[in-house]
């Protein structure tokens, strides 16, 4: 997979001219911005989605673990926070618990070390 350094090495430019181009953040001359563009198409360069969160401290991706995925009910919650986060630039990490709390507490732990923004545990009965 090809990264921001492997697009400035071929349109032979910095980093930093990379991501302003990407970003718009400073104005670059159209040549160059050809360039980069030209190189990223090549390259057939994807953003990294991680590396922008890691570097903005944001990965806008929340979590969400739910007790039993065949209930339509949590199937039903599932959707409307998908869709609410949807529309806000965020992801949905889901995870089932099964109903156990050992279930629920390992997925909050791995959502955690993921970094999310933000989890949600269903709420006990």
């Amino acid at each position: 997979m090809p990264t921001i350094r492997d697009v400035a090495s071929r349109a032979k430019v910095s980093t930093a001219t990379v991501s302003h181009v990407m970003n718009g953040t400073r104005p670059v001359a159209e040549a160059t911005r050809a360039r980069v563009y030209a190189a990223m198409k090549d390259l057939q360069f994807q953003p990294s989605g991680f590396a922008r969160g890691l570097r903005q401290q944001t990965l806008k991706t929340i979590g969400l673990i739910l007790g039993d995925f065949s209930d339509p009910f949590y199937s039903q919650i599932f959707q409307g926070v998908e869709a609410v986060a949807k529309n806000h630039g965020f992801a949905v990490m889901i995870a089932s618990s099964d109903e156990d709390p050992e279930n629920e507490y390992a997925g909050m732990q791995l959502m955690i070390q993921k970094g999310l923004n933000g989890a949600r545990l269903r709420p006990h009965e």
